[in-house]
């Protein structure tokens, strides 16, 4: 599901709270008669914002691992990010590994001895 698709269905959430009658193909339901219809707005709320939440952390986890390297300042074997387990070393074990890009920032002169 994308987002906009997350975002109609609170809407549609809120529609169910609000809105006093619903008409489908001629027969119309009145909410006042069917207070249900409050309890699944506020369900339908709830599972959306949910999801919505899901689907922000995701994206944010996924801009760490997808096509991101790694490298452990210590034994400077690389990884991919998907390789680690919470971002250690695979043989240092409790070493946290460091972004390539911003490992060879720091440390300019390691990239010029490895030309």
């Amino acid at each position: 599901m994308d987002r906009f698709t997350i975002i109609i269905f609170i809407l549609l959430g809120f529609s169910f709270l609000f809105m006093e009658e619903y008409s489908f193909r001629g027969v119309v339901l009145q909410t006042e008669n069917y207070p249900s219809f409050k309890v699944v707005g506020v369900l339908i709320i709830l599972i959306g914002l949910y999801i919505l939440l899901k689907i922000n952390t995701k994206n944010k986890n996924m801009e760490k691992t997808h096509d991101s390297y790694t490298i452990c300042p210590k034994c400077k074997e690389t990884f991919n990010y998907t390789e680690l387990e919470n971002g250690k070393c695979k043989y240092c074990k409790d070493i946290d590994t460091v972004d390539i890009e911003q490992y060879y920032k720091d440390n300019s002169e390691e990239k010029e001895k490895g030309n």
